[in-house]
């Protein structure tokens, strides 16, 4: 909060409605809400809440693996390097 610019743009896009504006006016910190996290499977990074994490599987019907963008990366290379290995064993043995 000691940092806190006030300036609302926390306020207006809280996917929570977790900011209360009129405390952030008076200069107070009330906790209005408190929210399970998810975070990053690897680092431990926070990511976002468990809620947006429930709503986002139910709008795609898939599980999405917690991963910050830095490990995401790491994952979708892998996944790549595994495509392009069975690509060869398939050349390799005629198939």
């Amino acid at each position: 909060m000691s940092i806190c610019a006030r300036c609302g743009n926390c306020w207006r896009i809280c996917p929570q409605e977790a900011i209360e504006f009129e405390a952030m006016l008076r200069g107070q910190w009330d906790e209005v809400a408190t929210m399970e996290l998810v975070h990053c499977l690897v680092c431990g990074e926070p990511l976002y809440t468990s809620k947006f994490r429930n709503a986002v599987t139910n709008n795609v019907d898939k599980f999405i693996e917690p991963l910050c963008p830095n490990h995401k990366k790491t994952v979708s290379l892998n996944i790549w390097k595994k495509v392009a290995s069975g690509r060869n064993q398939g050349l390799e043995s005629g198939k």
